[in-house]
């Protein structure tokens, strides 16, 4: 018995749809994180004190790592210019 998919099957295409709509929607989710991600620094360096600044400026050069580490430290310095971004 052959287990092997038909590339041309109709459930092929199905898998292959979900598939690129899925991909499709963590693209927009990564956009959307990315401009709330820009807000929230702008905010931060426009109207935060100087450490917020400082955090703002270190947020921008550090890797994905450290990115985590800071928005961890301080998660409500992050919520508050997050909301204030969002208006």
């Amino acid at each position: 018995m052959n287990t092997r998919l038909n590339p041309d099957s109709d459930e092929n295409a199905v898998m292959t749809a979900e598939n690129e709509r899925y991909k499709s929607a963590m693209h927009l989710q990564a956009q959307h994180d990315a401009r709330i991600e820009h807000d929230t620094l702008c905010e931060m360096e426009q109207h935060g004190g100087g450490f917020v600044r400082a955090l703002a400026t270190a947020y921008r050069f550090a890797d994905p790592d450290n990115r985590r580490r800071i928005k961890s430290a301080f998660p409500e310095i992050w919520e508050r210019y997050s909301e204030m971004g969002a208006r």
